[in-house]
């Protein structure tokens, strides 16, 4: 892992198979793809104003809890993912 989280998402998406159904409504398609804005908004979060940069900058409270919470439902979404394709399996 080279720390380019868009690449990473990539990579996930195809690994627990993310986008299994061409039959699912558009609109779901449309949330999941989404995800990769989001994620891409990360990346330059962590560039420019996280704290693994020491930067003089910090984000404003509202924008930090927009921050969190969007990570904590694309990790939820992943690992449920995840773990309905292993039920598949199994």
């Amino acid at each position: 892992y080279d720390g380019d989280l868009p690449k990473l998402y990539k990579r996930i998406s195809k690994l627990i198979n993310l986008y299994p159904d061409k039959d699912v409504e558009n609109s779901l398609n449309e949330i999941l793809r989404g995800f990769i804005s989001v994620i891409n908004g990360f990346s330059g979060i962590s560039n420019s104003i996280a704290d693994r940069h020491a930067t003089s900058k910090h984000p404003k409270l509202h924008h930090a809890k927009i921050a969190v919470n969007s990570s904590m439902i694309i990790c939820e979404f992943i690992l449920e993912s995840y773990e309905y394709q292993q039920s598949k399996i199994n």
